[in-house]
């Protein structure tokens, strides 16, 4: 199991591969209550690749550069990466 526990806004985010939503080690995003949601998908208003980001660059014991968020944040970069 693969986790990654994020906040954002007083929220509870758990980047994870342990949901079967997850595939091929590409993680989701899973809120508080359960749900889980691509890094395309609308959270709080962001596209939840920003939400990921945007929570693991906000938190100093959380590298933008920790392979999971890398992994969840790649799809929305482009073929080119950025």
């Amino acid at each position: 199991m693969t986790e990654l526990v994020l906040h954002h806004f007083g929220r509870r985010y758990t980047l994870t591969t342990d949901r079967a939503e997850s595939s091929y080690g590409m993680p989701v995003l899973v809120d508080e209550s359960g749900q889980a949601y691509g890094p395309g998908d609308i959270v709080a208003g962001l596209p939840a690749a920003d939400l990921a980001w945007f929570a693991a660059a906000r938190d100093p014991s959380i590298s933008i550069g920790h392979p999971l968020v890398q992994r969840f944040i790649a799809p929305m970069r482009g073929a080119g990466g950025a």
